[in-house]
Formats: structure tokens, C-alpha cells, sequence
């Protein structure tokens, strides 16, 4: 009972050492990267890598945000339109203006109520994981044989298998 207990203990000791954390998995895209772009792999000389993080999107990218936006530009666009009408009335017909007015105060206040949702919209919003980053300074030569410190920042995909991006 004890031989087994031993051998369950040590196969799993095994196989836990065998994976990868996400970290070592970053580094390791990392360095491989490295090793197929630098122009001396050979002499390239890790220095620090930061810890790993999760890549957000960006507020920018999400369509509820842009959703916002257009709202926006059409009211902005409308609230336009109909102030011109309102100074071109204002001239030929009383109860044209009063008319345009009216008009031009609902669509005020969709305004308002637009800002005032994104604004919490904003205050609220955490993006979605879409991958991971992690900076990593370095020493290699450069095209002119002279080693040169550098920091890049590194992006990969959720499932931490490539480089999809570096700064």
C-alpha cells in the first residue's frame, strides 16, 4: 500500500514538474522569437523579463463603446442641422421656430442621456482578456556588430502558443 502511495506521489511530482508555467511559457516565446529576428542570435544576453499580464482590449475596440460614439456624432450632427433651421426660421416663421425648437430640445436631451450613459459605460468598463504581455530587456549586436541594450514588449495570443506582436 505504501509502494503505491510512493509511486501515485512520485508520478505526480512528475508530471507537475514537466508543465510549463505561463510565465516560462512567455519567456520561452519570447527568446525564440528572438533567436529567429535578432541579426547575432548568438549573442543575444537575457537581462530582466517583468511578470506576465494580461492583455486587455481596448475601449476603443469594444462595440459597445463605438456604439456610444455613433450615437454621438449623429445627434451632434442632427442638433446641428436643426440650429441652423431654428436661425433660418427664426426669421420667416414664429411657429416654424417654435417647432424646430421643440425638436431641437428632445434631441438635447438624447444627447445628454447618451453622454451620461457612456460616461458610466466608461467608469464601469473592464475589457476582455485577449492574450497576454510581458516586457523583456536584452543585450545582442546590432547590424553593426556593437551589442546594444534593448526593451521590447511582447504580446501573445490567450493560449500563450505565439508572438503576435512587438514593441
Amino acid at each position: 500500500m505504501k509502494i503505491k502511495l510512493i509511486t501515485i506521489f512520485l508520478v505526480s511530482v512528475a508530471l507537475a514538474s514537466c508543465t510549463q508555467s505561463n510565465e516560462q511559457k512567455a519567456q520561452t516565446l519570447t527568446k525564440k522569437y528572438l533567436d529567429s529576428t535578432l541579426n547575432d542570435a548568438k549573442s543575444y544576453e537575457a537581462v530582466k523579463f517583468s511578470k506576465l499580464d494580461t492583455l486587455t482590449e481596448s475601449i476603443d475596440e469594444n462595440s459597445q463603446y463605438r456604439n456610444y460614439e455613433q450615437v454621438k456624432d449623429s445627434l451632434k450632427t442632427i442638433a446641428d442641422s436643426l440650429h441652423n433651421a431654428i436661425l433660418g426660421a427664426i426669421v420667416s416663421s414664429p411657429s416654424d421656430t417654435a417647432n424646430l425648437k421643440h425638436k431641437a430640445d428632445s434631441i438635447y436631451s438624447k444627447q445628454e442621456k447618451n453622454l451620461e450613459d457612456e460616461k458610466a459605460f466608461i467608469e464601469k468598463f473592464k475589457g476582455k482578456p485577449i492574450g497576454w504581455v510581458i516586457s523583456h530587456t536584452y543585450r545582442a549586436k546590432n547590424a553593426m556588430g556593437a551589442v546594444v541594450l534593448s526593451t521590447n514588449l511582447f504580446r501573445f495570443d490567450q493560449n500563450l502558443t505565439k508572438v503576435t506582436d512587438v514593441k
